[in-house]
């Protein structure tokens, strides 16, 4: 599911994104960006597919952007919430579990997003 969400993210597929982001997410913004070009979509496919992604555990330490840290706690991961990595990957992706199954919490991508178009508005 994670990584149908990172494809659709990819691929600027606002339906199927949508489906996968859990409610009262501001998203405008992740609908921003362009679609990537059709010779693209295959590789971008295959990246999709062999990701290495796994879960953080308690007591992992993760890099953020801007030096900072994040030690994992129990009010990261727990029965009902989930963080997502992969190698390289700037900012964990939170997972939260609904009534629908798990879906992704988008707040954090959505700000990275605001963050960056900010920094450009302010070259």
């Amino acid at each position: 599911m994670f990584r149908a969400f990172l494809l659709a993210l990819t691929l600027v597929d606002r339906e199927t994104a949508k489906q996968l982001i859990a409610p009262n997410t501001d998203n405008e913004i992740l609908w921003k960006a362009s679609p990537p070009a059709e010779i693209a979509i295959p590789g971008l496919k295959q990246w999709a597919k062999e990701l290495k992604i796994r879960s953080l555990r308690v007591g992992e330490t993760v890099e953020l952007p801007g030096g900072r840290k994040l030690t994992v706690s129990e009010r990261h991961v727990i029965d009902e919430k989930a963080m997502l990595t992969w190698p390289n990957n700037p900012v964990p992706f939170i997972m939260l579990k609904t009534a629908d199954g798990w879906q992704v919490d988008a707040r954090t991508i959505v700000a990275a997003r605001r963050a960056a178009a900010q920094a450009k508005t302010n070259e």
